[in-house]
């Protein structure tokens, strides 16, 4: 999820819900945005990557620090995730966070 100044006051309080919703629910595993170690490899020298643990509490006071910032394509943000979830469901590592890629590639 990206903050930008226009998006701000619709996106935080649905981060906010998807997140809590989840958590709520009893998901074994939550996470607000890919890890860095998948953004990377896709967005090389860009900045703004967020690199927040999985289960972690999102409320109000934290949520702006945990969304990406502007400049990390949404095209990226959503290959990575779609990458980092087949690696982590085809290895079975639900690890909170992680140093590097399970499969280089």
């Amino acid at each position: 999820m990206r903050l930008d100044q226009e998006k701000k006051p619709r996106l935080l309080p649905g981060a906010l819900r998807a997140v809590n919703s989840w958590q709520a629910a009893g998901s074994a595993w939550v996470r607000l945005n890919p890890d860095e170690a998948y953004v990377q490899p896709l967005a090389k020298g860009l900045f703004g990557v967020t690199d927040n643990d999985a289960n972690i509490v999102v409320d109000y006071a934290n949520v702006a620090r945990l969304v990406v910032r502007e400049g990390v394509p949404d095209p990226v943000l959503q290959l990575a995730a779609v990458i980092e979830l087949s690696h982590r469901t085809h290895t079975a590592n639900w690890q909170a966070n992680l140093a590097a890629p399970f499969v280089q590639w």
